[in-house]
C-alpha cells in the first residue's frame, strides 16, 4: 500500500482529485518518482502547505504544474458554538480562555525526518526550546493529539 493508493483509485473512477494542505517528498526512488509524476500530472490541484515540498519536487524532477501554495488545513477550521458542550470541551475552553495559549501537537517525526534532515532527538530538543521560549513570554502551552491516525504515515 502506498500513499498514492486513494488517488489512483479516484483516477480509475474518473473522479476529480484535489490534494489540499499536503506536504510531499522526498522523491529518492525512481519508482516512487514515476508514480508521483503519474498522479500529480493528473490531479486537478495539489495545494502544498509549505515550500520545502515544491523545492523537493523541482530538485527530483517531479511535475509541479498543478501545484498551488496554501496552508495547513487546520488553519481553515472555523470555531463554532456547541449546543450541549461536553465536560471536556468546557474544561479546555476554560483553560484556554484563562491565558494567552499556544496549542501544539507533537508526533514521531518519521517519515519526515529524512526530508527535513533532522533526527527525532533534534526535533524533540527544538520543540522543547520553542515551548520554553513561549512559556518565558507568558504563554501557556497545551499539547493536543494530532488528527492523523497513528497508522496513517508510512515509516519508510
Amino acid at each position: 500500500m502506498t500513499q498514492f493508493d486513494h488517488a489512483l483509485c479516484a483516477l480509475m473512477a474518473k473522479k476529480p482529485i484535489y490534494l489540499i494542505g499536503h506536504s510531499v517528498g522526498p522523491f529518492q526512488n525512481p519508482r516512487v518518482n514515476a508514480l508521483a509524476n503519474f498522479v500529480f500530472d493528473r490531479v486537478d490541484s495539489l495545494v502544498l502547505r509549505e515550500s520545502v515540498s515544491l523545492d523537493l519536487m523541482k530538485r527530483d524532477g517531479v511535475t509541479s504544474s498543478k501545484v498551488a501554495s496554501g496552508v495547513d488545513t487546520a488553519f481553515l477550521v472555523r470555531a463554532r458554538e456547541v449546543e450541549n458542550p461536553s465536560h471536556n470541551l468546557l474544561y479546555w475552553q476554560g483553560i484556554i480562555d484563562g491565558r494567552k495559549t499556544i496549542a501544539i501537537t507533537v508526533r514521531e517525526l518519521a517519515p519526515f525526518d529524512k526530508r527535513l534532515g533532522v533526527t527525532q532527538k533534534e526535533y524533540e530538543a527544538a520543540f522543547g526550546r520553542v515551548i520554553n521560549a513561549m512559556i518565558a513570554e507568558g504563554y501557556q502551552v497545551v499539547a493536543f493529539s494530532t488528527c492523523t491516525g497513528i497508522d496513517s504515515y508510512a515509516k519508510r
